[in-house]
């Protein structure tokens, strides 16, 4: 056999749990480390590991750390070696001992591994009687944690990491053979990862993965989740928990019983109804009609596409969909039969900020006359929907890789927790496609990708959030130019199983089509011939003529004449209509007004007897007033009292 490389103290890493030997205090901190698992130093020893001052005495490539030092055995109890240039060395790992006003060593690492020793996998020296099913095995990350369970009667093995599940990197597809050994003795394998699996996608991910290499070796495999703490960090976020921390917290029989009532992937508790059902029973089954949101546009609970090139105001016509069933009322401002259904609103707009938002708001809400929402309380601050003005923040909620390669974000489960957060159904408006999902590689035109992104990750939120999504989308110019609003893959045609496009009237300018093209589940609505009326998208049938619109200018203009000269501010001839008066007609009118244009109203209002000009003179000062001569005449009278005419700026 080749020389002993590195200096390595073979002989002090075969020592025994009896040969270590290390301070008081590196006693106390490992007694207090062990007990966080529910051990004591006769179950470390027990399982022959062992104490030591200095890591680094053991192994050259540990670090110089008080340490538990943990010996590796295979599955028939002989020792684990691993080939180090031609010389069996026996494999150990530390595990760093937290000392008091000192940082844990190689950036904060509690494990080490000698360099080119691969991944092993942990076998438990000490088990009780299993009290688990015969045949049931636990897998869990890090060894004290299998230490732990097995102390209680839990079988279980450990993993160095929860991404260390094959023997090399090289090994991409293959399951650590010590591992398929575990598989060939128990039918049913758990696997218990940290409760922050809920929020941290990469150990879901690696839960995943460990998951499919064992089914394919044949095992039954139940992925258990630990609940969170209830206590939480300075940002709020519950404190992370193993499964040795819920077993020193609720005891055995609860652990227990958290592993029985996981069922294996693909099976159902038998509470819950299946997926089979008979064709005897199809056949009998009673049918509940399509529920829908808007009639013959927007079905309930699924993933509905808005989709047009830019400038067509799809973000627009989403915003006010949303804004009318966040009150139940029409979407369109006129009365409809059946009449809408209620949802709350919640409206993501990653491109617009809150002026903008604001300014559609507005005038959506004046034309189409809705009540005002339930206004926000402690108790209920959502209760009257809520806008989320995301632009230049991050809103991916999944990167999307090819063959269906998925990590989801961080905006993701913020997202979900806002609509759990919230009673009743929800009206989400995702604005647009293209900045909640991130692609990577060819993962965009790719068709596993994009179903997996519509059909899992979307319509997952809207079964978990209890919503229906509206997502404007872009179409490749490719299909804006063929007219048929699709592009990039056929997977955004066909996986959504509802899709609507609004295209521009080329001969009349401000009007649309909104026509439904696939709807899997209801009948198509007809298309609509939409007009972009004062910052709404109204069916053109009901938009008010130029007739009526010069009547409502001239009405605002009388109106707003009448309020200044009853404040004694007349508008005269020869002074500008000042920006507080055009900005209020502007709201009203919803369209730019210019105080040449108001001053020709007036002229004409004038001249239709809707105003009086009374002319100045030292007892009343010159404006427009009300048509009565008596009244014009008293209110001149009593502007020229308080000495004020209306101060506009410069001469007309």
């Amino acid at each position: 056999m080749a020389d002993n490389p590195s200096n390595i103290n073979v002989t002090r890493l075969r020592a025994s749990a009896n040969d270590g030997e290390c301070s008081g205090v590196t006693l106390a901190l490992a007694k207090n480390d062990l007990a966080r698992s529910g051990l004591t130093l006769a179950d470390a020893q027990a399982n022959g590991m062992y104490l030591v001052d200095d890591a680094s005495t053991v192994h050259p490539d540990f670090a110089q750390h008080p340490a538990i030092i943990i010996p590796y055995l295979r599955m028939d109890g002989a020792p684990l070696s691993y080939d180090l240039t031609g010389v069996g060395v026996p494999y150990v790992r530390p595990r760093y001992l937290p000392v008091l006003g000192k940082s844990l060593p190689k950036d904060g690492r509690k494990y080490d591994a000698p360099r080119g020793s691969g991944s092993q996998i942990y076998f438990p020296r000490a088990l009780a009687p299993s009290i688990l099913p015969e045949g049931a095995v636990c897998v869990v990350e890090g060894e004290k944690k299998a230490a732990a369970l097995c102390k209680v009667g839990i079988p279980c093995v450990a993993i160095g990491g929860v991404d260390n599940v094959r023997e090399s990197k090289s090994a991409s597809h293959a399951l650590h053979p010590d591992l398929a050994t575990v598989v060939a003795q128990f039918t049913d394998v758990c696997i218990l990862f940290d409760s922050d699996i809920a929020t941290n996608s990469n150990v879901e991910r690696a839960e995943q993965r460990l998951a499919t290499l064992l089914a394919l070796q044949g095992a039954r495999v139940h992925c258990v989740r630990i609940p969170p703490s209830n206590q939480v960090d300075a940002k709020g976020k519950p404190h992370k928990v193993g499964a040795d921390d819920f077993l020193v917290s609720y005891g055995a029989d609860a652990l227990c019983d958290l592993i029985l009532s996981t069922p294996a992937l693909g099976e159902r508790p038998h509470s819950e109804p299946g997926d089979t059902i008979s064709a005897f029973d199809m056949l009998g089954r009673k049918v509940h009609p399509v529920q829908e949101l808007i009639t013959g546009l927007l079905e309930k609970g699924i993933v509905t596409f808005l989709c047009a090139p830019g400038g067509n105001h799809k973000s627009r016509l989403a915003q006010q969909w949303a804004m009318a069933l966040n009150v139940g009322a029409p979407p369109f401002g006129i009365k409809c039969d059946p009449p809408p259904a209620q949802a709350t609103m919640v409206y993501v707009s990653a491109e617009d900020d809150e002026n903008e938002l604001a300014r559609r708001a507005q005038a959506i809400a004046d034309v189409l006359e809705l009540p005002p929402p339930s206004k926000p309380t402690p108790d209920t601050p959502y209760a009257g929907g809520v806008f989320l003005a995301r632009k230049g923040k991050d809103s991916a909620l999944a990167i999307m890789g090819e063959s269906a390669d998925c990590t989801l974000r961080p905006f993701y489960h913020e997202l979900l927790s806002l609509l759990q957060s919230i009673p009743g159904h929800k009206v989400l408006v995702l604005d647009s496609a293209y900045d909640f999902v991130r692609f990577k590689g060819h993962g965009k035109i790719d068709e596993d990708s994009v179903n997996l992104f519509i059909k899992v990750v979307l319509q997952g939120i809207c079964d978990k959030g209890d919503c229906t999504i509206i997502m404007p989308w872009h179409p490749s110019q490719a299909g804006s130019s063929r007219g048929e609003m699709d592009g990039w893959s056929v997977a955004w045609r066909n996986a959504a199983r509802s899709r609507l496009k609004i295209e521009a009237n080329e001969n009349k300018e401000d009007e649309f089509v909104l026509t439904v093209e696939k709807r899997n589940h209801g009948r198509k609505g007809e298309p609509i011939k939409l007009r972009f009326y004062r910052g709404a998208l109204i069916p053109t049938a009901v938009v008010p003529t130029a007739a009526q619109d010069a009547t409502a200018m001239r009405e605002a203009v009388v109106r707003a004449a009448t309020q200044a000269a009853e404040l004694g501010l007349p508008f005269t001839v020869q002074r500008n209509i000042d920006g507080p008066v055009l900005n209020q007609l502007e709201k009203e009118l919803a369209k730019k007004l210019t105080s040449k244009a108001v001053k020709e109203e007036l002229r004409a209002a004038l001249d239709a007897g809707q105003l009086r000009y009374v002319r100045g003179d030292k007892r009343m000062s010159a404006g427009y007033y009300p048509s009565d001569e008596t009244m014009a005449k008293e209110l001149a009278r009593r502007a020229k009292k308080t000495g004020e005419t209306h101060q506009t700026g410069g001469p007309s």
